[in-house]
Order: C-alpha cells, then sequence, then structure tokens
C-alpha cells in the first residue's frame, strides 16, 4: 500500500519510471489467482515397498508430522505483516510465475509454515517462497543450515514487508 502511495505521488508528478512501474503494480495487485491455488498441499511421500518378507515389530506410536501451511499471496500477505519486522525467515525460492512457485512446493520438503509473496524486481512481478518465522537472524541462519540441497538465505521480515506487492 506504501509502495502504490509514493509511486502515485511520483507518477502525478510526472515520473514516467513511476508511471510504467505503477502499472505493474497495479496489475499484479487486481489479477486474482487460480481458483486452484487457493491452498496447495505437498505430495504425501512414496514408501519403497519391501522386497522380502518382513517381521512385524511391537507397534509403536508414532507422532505424525503436522501438515505444512501452504496458502495463496493474498492471504499469506497477513501473516508476513502479522510478523515482527525485526524477525527473520527464510527465503528458499523466487520465479516470475506462480505457477512455478506452486510447483516447486510440490517438490519442496518443508519443515515450517511456508508463506508466498509478490514484489516487483526490473519492472516485472515475482514471487517467492519463503519458510518459518524466527527470532534472530542466527536462529533463521542454524535452521536454513538444516536444509540440504536447496539454496536459501535468511531474511529479515522488514525487508520482505518494504517491497511485497499483495
Amino acid at each position: 500500500d506504501e509502495a502504490l502511495h509514493w509511486y502515485r505521488k511520483a507518477s502525478n508528478a510526472g515520473s514516467t519510471e513511476a508511471k510504467k512501474v505503477l502499472a505493474k503494480l497495479e496489475h499484479v495487485q487486481n489479477t486474482p489467482p487460480p481458483p486452484t491455488s487457493s491452498m496447495i498441499t505437498p505430495e504425501p511421500v512414496k514408501k519403497p515397498v519391501a522386497k522380502r518378507p518382513v517381521v512385524p515389530m511391537p507397534s509403536k506410536k508414532v507422532k505424525s508430522a503436522k501438515p505444512v501451511s501452504v496458502t495463496t499471496p493474498s492471504e499469506s500477505a497477513a501473516w508476513i505483516k502479522a510478523q515482527p519486522s525485526r524477525s527473520y525467515t527464510i527465503q528458499v525460492f523466487a520465479a516470475n510465475k506462480l505457477s512455478s512457485v506452486e510447483r516447486y512446493i510440490r517438490g519442496f520438503d518443508a519443515t515450517d509454515r511456508l508463506a508466498v509473496f509478490g514484489f516487483v524486481r526490473d519492472n516485472k512481478p515475482y514471487y517467492a517462497l519463503i519458510q518459518g518465522s524466527y527470532p534472530t537472524k542466527a536462529a533463521a541462519d542454524a535452521a536454513a543450515a538444516q536444509m540440504t540441497g536447496v539454496s536459501t538465505w535468511a531474511r529479515s521480515f522488514r525487508s520482505i514487508q518494504r517491497i511485497m506487492v499483495q
């Protein structure tokens, strides 16, 4: 909202660059998400089938992993805005199409809440995927270190809140 305010102000003052960015921001803001993307659920992990008979073990109660919540950019925006600006999160992916982010999520082994936010880079709309909320950068870095095979970085919610477009 604040970004739109300042771009409108600059546009009204005659800035052609602001007019271009404003047009893209308003387009992204007014474009509804596809109806199938209201909730994304990771696909279940398929267990390999045993090739030889297995002797049954005594049954143990296993805690089931709680499902990871994934929401659309508009639903994620409220959660992101509610996070303390001094807290950190882990950015794991960004793309210029929401469908690319959704496809990435399906193959991503999430361990904490996921959220998607939109932003503008080089006058083009992008979407980024973040995971979790951590009180310090050190805590976010420690959580990111546990994520193997993924290029991640810790970033403050303040930095996201400043660039986020709903």
